[in-house]
């Protein structure tokens, strides 16, 4: 019996599907297949959440998965569902890419885990009574190395502004306007800061009051800005989704606690109290 109509069907990933087939028939293959299609048009792979229910078979389909895209590297296979998945994976080595997911150096932003590991995740994350934002770390090194990418990017714009534009100037002059070695150099300098951090709180390099009030007027702004975006989404309706929560501790909650800001001349209200003093380390 011929099922290409009943395959190719299945990897129309604007719909769901629900597949039957006996033992050694291909599932893995199929699923393997519709994952890198939805890879290739994710904006990030973290966007796309494959679950089963034994960490064996989760391990399967992300081996074949990365398999896959280690083996669209080489020249094409000759059976046309090897073929399939071949061209499927090259679609998403090429979004990758485009995306500089980097995704052989990132193996983890593939996501795929078992259902026990995906409700670990969520009441890991969750907020509590104590902690309505949960902290945050990033472990994983495309996290911090977007981040300083971007950090030098903003630290070139700083070139339009007096109190930076002769710094600036002078070390783009040094690397004969070499724009992409500049942001190579910061983003190194960011990655390796414990080592010469520590050098600007030596006494007399560096006046600490104000680095630390410059510190606290930049988190003041950033939860300013996140109060006008909380506003829009923590509504009645909200609220009454809170109140239907089987944990006793969220239910109570009714309204978010606001808080004055205390440096501002009108009393803006804020949803978090910014921190009175910053501690360097």
């Amino acid at each position: 019996m011929n099922d290409q109509a009943q395959r190719d069907q299945a990897l129309d990933i604007s719909d769901s599907y629900i597949v039957q087939a006996p033992a050694g028939s291909g599932k893995t293959e199929l699923l393997t297949q519709r994952y890198l299609k939805l890879l290739s048009i994710s904006e990030e792979p973290e966007n796309i959440l494959a679950m089963t229910f034994t960490n064996k078979a989760a391990d399967e389909l992300k081996y074949r998965v990365i398999r896959s895209l280690e083996r669209s590297k080489t020249s094409a296979p000759k059976t046309s569902h090897k073929k399939l998945t071949w061209e499927l994976a090259n679609q998403a080595l090429k979004r990758s890419k485009q995306r500089g997911w980097d995704i052989f150096s990132n193996p983890s932003r593939i996501k795929i885990g078992t259902i026990d590991s995906l409700t670990s995740l969520i009441v890991s994350r969750y907020p509590t009574i104590e902690n309505l934002m949960p902290p945050r770390i990033m472990a994983k090194p495309y996290e911090y190395e977007y981040l300083y990418q971007k950090a030098a990017e903003k630290t070139l714009l700083l070139i339009e502004e007096g109190d930076f534009q002769k710094v600036i100037s002078d070390a783009l002059f040094h690397l004969d306007n070499n724009v992409e070695k500049f942001y190579r150099l910061v983003t190194r300098m960011l990655a390796k800061r414990e080592q010469w951090l520590p050098r600007l709180y030596l006494k007399g390099v560096l006046d600490i009051d104000i680095l630390e009030k410059a510190a606290q007027q930049i988190i003041i702004e950033h939860l300013q800005s996140l109060n006008n975006i909380a506003i829009s989404y923590f509504d009645q309706n909200f609220f009454s989704l809170i109140s239907k929560n089987t944990r006793h501790d969220v239910r109570k909650i009714k309204k978010l606690q606001r808080y004055y800001d205390v440096n501002a001349e009108e009393h803006e209200e804020v949803f978090f109290r910014p921190p009175n003093k910053i501690r360097y380390r």
